[in-house]
């Protein structure tokens, strides 16, 4: 793979616009369904999404923590124009107000390269991850959040790239020794075709270590392609099992969608979708009232939030059919018993629309909860969306 383009142009200014509301954060933006697809992965997954000397900073994984989902929008923004997409977040803390717009600059940029990078055949959005090891050994990809993204190649001699610390330490000690012999006036008494001999060696020593190093090097690097691969494939499966929720729960609303992959990641993630399922079918096809549910809690000082609590059946270590006497003889005093054992809980927020029912679903933290009780549940307008 080679670059042989210096630079790629940035999203323009007009093709993007920033607002905070009452319900949150969005931000709504042009862009081919390729570009969408990219900026969508990168806010699910910023960490692996690092271009070398391009890591996006606490503040901006902060900013992505509030990420709720990305759709296409359909009505004017706040500002009057059409876009053709929209993220919605959670409402972002005050203190990275002034992170916003150079964090989505630089989300636009790097979605920009890859685009730019798939567009020309380099490889296939489902491979973006497995590339970026390449892309960090060879290239430097300079102002990711300015209007023009320079393009570079990564200019390492041979030598400090690969010479490890033990080929530096005999290099040194291969110039004391020609030092040595360059200081020696009198006729050799065969110590200097010795010592010539020892650079001879120490010579060869360095290029064997050196062709190992790049052996190991590209071993490393099919390792690095390799984890990209597994991490583009978790990925996938990650936008499957959103798509998946949404087919086999059609009457629950997701609050947001990095949300439900947080329980899906769980070790107990089984014990969260049974109850689900339960819930859909307590509330959808037994058309049971919300407060009757089991392990169903109102949430104090909430509207219209409930509060579900997941249990699964654990081993009581109490009582485990074993007890010793006095002379601490061990004799069998029955069963083995069982007790629910809680592991989480997941919210729901049950209102009326227009006679509709309306149900949203929640798997992560309850902190935001209130700004949401209930909900905005009407299309997108743009950026004006909950």
């Amino acid at each position: 793979m080679e670059i042989n383009f210096t630079s790629i142009e940035n999203i323009k200014i007009e093709d993007w616009h920033h607002e905070a509301t009452s319900y949150g954060e969005y931000i709504a933006f042009n862009g081919s369904d390729d570009f969408k697809e990219i900026v969508y992965n990168i806010c699910l997954d910023l960490e692996n999404h690092n271009l070398s000397k391009n890591e996006f900073s606490t503040q901006a994984c902060e900013i992505l923590s509030n990420f709720r989902t990305l759709n296409r929008s359909f009505r004017p923004a706040s500002n009057g124009e059409q876009y053709d997409w929209y993220i919605k977040y959670f409402h972002i803390e005050k203190g990275l107000d002034s992170y916003i717009n150079d964090t989505h600059l630089k989300i636009f940029g790097l979605a920009k390269v890859f685009e730019n990078l798939v567009d020309k055949e380099f490889f296939k959005i489902d491979e973006i991850l497995e590339n970026i090891p390449i892309l960090n050994k060879k290239y430097v990809f300079d102002s990711l959040n300015k209007e023009l993204i320079e393009i570079s190649k990564l200019h390492v001699s041979n030598e400090d790239n690969i010479l490890p610390s033990e080929l530096a330490s005999i290099k040194d000690e291969m110039g004391i020794i020609k030092d040595i012999l360059e200081s020696m006036n009198k006729p050799d008494s065969g110590a200097t075709e010795t010592l010539e001999e020892r650079i001879n060696q120490l010579e060869h020593d360095i290029e064997t270590r050196r062709s190992e190093q790049k052996e190991l090097e590209e071993v490393n690097l099919n390792y690095q392609k390799e984890i990209g691969k597994l991490r583009s494939s978790v990925n996938t499966k990650s936008a499957s099992v959103v798509t998946f929720f949404k087919s086999v729960f059609p009457r629950f609303e997701l609050l947001s969608e990095s949300s439900i992959l947080l329980m899906i990641d769980l070790k107990d993630h089984s014990d969260y979708i049974d109850k689900i399922k339960d819930i859909y079918d307590q509330l959808i096809i037994q058309g049971k009232q919300i407060e009757n549910l089991t392990d169903c809690k109102k949430i104090n000082n909430l509207k219209h939030w409930y509060k579900i609590t997941i249990t699964k059946k654990d081993l009581d270590q109490s009582s485990n059919g074993w007890s010793s006497d006095i002379n601490d003889d061990w004799k069998w005093e029955g069963g083995i018993e069982w007790k629910n054992k809680t592991i989480g809980q997941i919210y729901l927020c049950y209102f009326e629309e227009h006679g509709n029912q309306k149900i949203f679903l929640h798997a992560g933290s309850p902190d935001k909860l209130e700004n949401y009780d209930p909900p905005r549940t009407d299309k997108v307008i743009g950026g004006r969306l909950s």
